[in-house]
């Protein structure tokens, strides 16, 4: 408990600093003394002090950013408000790179193509989509189709096509790009209400939100009251339909960056598994109050979100963990709500973008470590501690042992070398043995054995269920239920969370040893979910190197 409470008043209360706006100039570091702690402190090019955490602030006077997008390569964020205006912003120095004026009254949607020299802009009072060239900020085509409103953009990974969702149709448009020819119209097959919605909260008749899969094989289409819509992306077919709670009224969505995790989100956050379109996760939910931006760190293991919804707003952005739906952290530092948020492509940082008319860079390395991170080595016992928070159920918790850990490479990766294996489907014969002990006269080989039969659930749900048929007695049965409950919802267990957060770790060190360690959890068996976050990190860790090269 007092680690979540330090969690929130350090990342969130000692953030609600906000100084003037900074141009031209990067942020500087001055020194400070702070309770007799020789303490570095970010100030911008006007002094003005930024939030922990922060390593560079975004001013467009007035103007809120409505939408912001980090290029492919990370160096350039480009914003849309309401003054008509689309800026391009070098994310190292802070400075204006470039600015145009386009037709669009309120640029709420931006979007840039997979190699970065196309950047698609919406808006909330104009039907028609544009293409600008980023290298000139030259108009290329307009896009029409849409009756009235954009409401969202989405390019295919390929870029050859971009896909556009509007205000007043639950029309999905389709143009190949980059000559604006329109491509394909998608209709939807009709889905009646199973219940009655009131209509006195002025929706419009019709919406559609568009999201492409990571491999582009696939399209998913958020409408009014709970509505999800998956599409064969190159075909343009149905594949299926299904729907949250009726009086979600916007909905949106996004895919993970692994494709695993389709989230919806409008009134609260919704995770559904792509293999099976399953809900895995709910939460987010504020009264009075919508989900007005959301979007998943690179390796997916990360959502931040901002709210707001007509006259009131939530000032912070929240961060999720996306394998259990639980807070992480909360960053404080704007005056208004958050209408944009974005991470960088190479996971380092994080894009905020508020009413207030600033957009906050957060580096999310020094997030992970908080500003409560004691000095100096940590003792066994401390390591020890670390550990067992790290599969703690409070995820706040566990973010400040993962930040604990990532600071101390050289302490962390030999203490996870005792704490970690390759996970191994095991055989018959031990798998038999193990439900037996379900009936053990002891409790420590009952509960021990329950452990190892919840690691080995993913794979071994079909015996688990076999032996559940054979009438076991009322204490294999109550374990077996429970074991089986926890795998279908994905509920992790504590040792499950410790490797998964450890991982983590070790691809945020990302240093020789770290990824040694990580070959080794990817020879586990391959189906289990360390084995493939181990092997998604190397994989992510070796695109990195590349782009360094």
């Amino acid at each position: 408990m007092l680690r979540s409470l330090s969690c929130f008043f350090v990342v969130a209360c000692l953030c609600l600093v906000l100084g003037a706006a900074a141009q031209g100039a990067p942020p500087e570091e001055t020194a400070g003394q702070t309770t007799g702690t020789h303490k570095k402190i970010r100030t911008d090019a006007t002094g003005e002090t930024l939030p922990p955490a922060v390593v560079g602030r975004l001013n467009a006077g007035s103007n809120p950013f409505l939408a912001v997008a980090y290029s492919p390569d990370g160096k350039l964020l480009a914003s849309g408000g309401y003054e008509k205006t689309i800026c391009l912003w070098d994310v190292a120095t802070g400075k204006e790179v470039r600015k145009w004026k386009g037709p669009e009254n309120n640029v709420a949607c931006l979007v840039f193509s997979p190699d970065g020299k196309l950047l698609a802009s919406g808006n909330s009072q104009d039907p028609t989509v544009h293409l600008w060239d980023v290298a000139s900020g030259k108009h290329v085509v307009g896009l029409e189709g849409l009756p009235r409103k954009v409401s969202s953009l989405a390019f295919a990974p390929n870029g050859k096509v971009l896909a556009a969702g509007g205000y007043y149709t639950e029309e999905v448009f389709l143009w190949e790009v980059p000559s604006g020819k329109l491509a394909r119209r998608l209709v939807g097959r009709p889905v009646p209400l199973t219940q009655n919605i009131p209509r006195s909260n002025g929706s419009p008749a019709d919406f559609a939100y568009v999201a492409f899969s990571p491999d582009g094989k696939t399209l998913a289409t958020g409408h009014l009251y709970g509505l999800v819509r998956i599409w064969n992306a190159s075909s343009g077919r149905e594949l299926r339909h299904f729907r949250g709670p009726a009086d979600d009224v916007f909905v949106h969505v996004k895919f993970s960056p692994d494709g695993r995790t389709l989230a919806s989100w409008g009134a609260a956050i919704r995770l559904w598994q792509v293999s099976t379109w399953k809900q895995l996760r709910y939460f987010g939910e504020q009264p009075n109050l919508r989900i007005s931006a959301l979007a998943f760190s690179p390796d997916s293991k990360m959502l931040v979100s901002g709210s707001h919804w007509r006259d009131l707003g939530d000032d912070t952005a929240h961060l999720w963990e996306a394998a259990t739906g639980q807070e992480r952290c909360r960053l404080a530092g704007h005056k208004f709500a958050i209408a944009s948020a974005t991470f960088s492509p190479d996971s380092k940082t994080l894009a905020s973008g508020s009413f207030d008319g600033t957009a906050l860079i957060w580096d999310l390395k020094t997030l992970r470590q908080g500003e409560t991170v004691p000095k100096g080595n940590l003792s066994a016992a401390e390591l020890e501690q670390r550990w067992f928070e790290l599969g703690n159920s409070d995820a706040a918790v566990a973010y400040l042992a993962v930040g604990d850990l990532i600071q101390r490479p050289t302490q962390t990766i030999p203490f996870l070398k005792t704490r970690l294996q390759p996970l191994c489907k095991m055989d018959a014969e031990r798998l038999t043995q193990l439900i037996d002990a379900l009936d053990s006269e002891r409790f420590q080989q009952r509960d021990a054995a329950t452990q190892e039969l919840i690691a080995q659930a993913e794979l071994s749900s079909t015996a688990l269920r076999h032996a559940l048929r054979g009438q076991p007695s009322a204490e294999a049965r109550r374990r077996l239920e429970q074991i089986l409950y926890r795998a279908d919802r994905f509920i992790y267990s504590s040792r499950q969370l410790q490797s998964l957060r450890a991982i983590e770790v070790l691809e945020t060190i990302g240093e020789t040893d770290a990824r040694q360690l990580l070959d080794e959890l990817s020879k586990g068996t391959p189906a289990f979910r360390v084995t493939q976050e181990a092997t998604a990190s190397l994989e992510r860790l070796a695109k990195q190197s590349m782009a360094l090269r």
